[in-house]
């Protein structure tokens, strides 16, 4: 998997465990990815996942 420095130009050097999409599946040290759908929008859960 490529780090966070790589992806997004950044000088966080983080330990991610998991990628998520749902909100309620998130744990510590998880990245929470938001998303639309055509139902719901992940950004209004972002306060859910931390």
């Amino acid at each position: 998997m490529k780090n966070l420095k790589t992806l997004f130009n950044s000088n966080l050097d983080l330990e991610i465990n998991n990628v998520r999409i749902n909100s309620k599946d998130v744990e510590k040290d998880d990245f929470f990815i938001c998303r639309k759908a055509m139902n719901s929008d992940g950004h209004d859960f972002i306060s859910d996942a931390i």
